[in-house]
């Protein structure tokens, strides 16, 4: 059997200890390295090629974001996820983090009996949106930013773009724009939302020269990055997105109503 090998690196040498004795008793789990710092922990990553990267933004020498940047750059692992552990409860710094392709949170404190597990389930269901993703069309989500900095952008895209931003979506996914067109459309047209797919995910698909399954998923992966951020840190903030409170993030058509709803309201 194939084992998920995993390399750890966090300041704090209690939290460290029992990250490594929880994961080690899982015999799925290979730590392929540990340590303290950032730097010694780029070049763990070089020499290992790990598939899941445990790691938090305080780190000595490389901070959080450097290595993360230097992992990226190296590319040894396409397949890598990249997971912060952190007690910052910053909005902005994990958006950020998000942004720079982090693909979970995970929130100190937190309950080692069941992180393997945890890990686990990140690793395989990041895989899988991958898989889904590969045959979707890139476009570049540079051209927002350049367009926004020049006054280009229309106001309601803008509008848009900073309530996603808030929320946590990284602009860097496929969904991102996605989304921006079907809550433009819903804000247009209400009536827009009774027939998701077969109205607004066809006029969304028309618009960006793509099909409505690849926009449902985009769309709905870009739902699941924003809500990878552990519960302890959304503090119940996200509830108001999903009729379904207590069960986890909303669906496609629930989260592009209430940033609607929001917009329209503070028009």
């Amino acid at each position: 059997m194939k084992k998920f090998k995993v390399l750890i690196a966090d300041a704090q040498n209690e939290v460290r200890r029992q990250l490594v004795k929880a994961l080690k008793d899982d015999q799925s789990i290979e730590i392929v390295g540990e340590t303290d710092n950032g730097k010694e922990a780029y070049e763990l990553y070089t020499d290992h090629n790990p598939d899941i990267v445990l790691f938090e933004l305080l780190l000595p020498v490389y901070d959080g974001y450097t290595l993360l940047e230097k992992m990226q750059q190296s590319a040894k692992n396409s397949k890598t996820m990249y997971i912060i552990i952190t007690s910052i409860n910053k909005d902005i710094l994990i958006s950020e983090a998000l942004n720079r392709g982090v693909n979970y949170v995970i929130m100190k404190p937190f309950d080692c009996n069941i992180m393997a597990e945890k890990i686990k389930k990140v690793y395989l269901r990041m895989n899988e949106i991958l898989k889904e993703n590969k045959s979707m069309p890139d476009y570049n989500t540079d051209d927002l930013s350049i367009c926004a900095k020049s006054g280009t952008i229309p106001q309601m895209d803008t509008i848009i773009s900073n309530k996603l931003n808030e929320i946590g979506v990284p602009a860097r996914l496929k969904g991102y724009r996605y989304m921006i067109t079907a809550v433009k459309e819903v804000i247009s047209n209400e009536d827009a939302l009774e027939g998701v797919t077969k109205v607004l995910y066809p006029d969304v698909a028309k618009k960006h020269n793509s099909t409505p399954q690849r926009v449902e998923k985009a769309i709905r992966h870009a739902i699941e990055v924003a809500w990878s951020v552990e519960d302890a840190y959304n503090n119940g903030s996200k509830d108001k997105y999903s009729v379904r409170y207590k069960k986890g993030r909303p669906t496609n058509s629930e989260f592009i109503a209430q940033i609607s709803r929001e917009i329209r309201q503070s028009a």
